[in-house]
């Protein structure tokens, strides 16, 4: 139940699963082995903890916030693939 909400929350699919073989997209997601993450519900998880996470966000320059994005996509990976 816990990996599902998880899953559904941040989008995550296997790479196999995405649609169009073309990597047509491929900058939308960060790509972790074989799962991939929709890069924008990261990003939407962010604004969701309240306005100082936030704008500790918004003030990264672009390199910063793909780290945060990788970062945060990487840990929500390693509670799926623990549990």
């Amino acid at each position: 139940m816990l990996i599902g909400t998880i899953m559904t929350m941040f989008n995550i699919e296997m790479i196999e699963e995405l649609k169009g073989g073309d990597n047509k997209g491929a900058c939308d997601y960060a790509n972790f082995e074989q799962w991939c993450i929709n890069v924008d519900s990261i990003v939407a998880h962010i604004e969701d903890h309240g306005s100082f996470p936030w704008q500790c966000y918004e003030k990264l320059d672009v390199a910063d916030q793909e780290l945060v994005i990788k970062e945060v996509g990487m840990f929500v990976m390693e509670l799926v693939t623990s549990l």
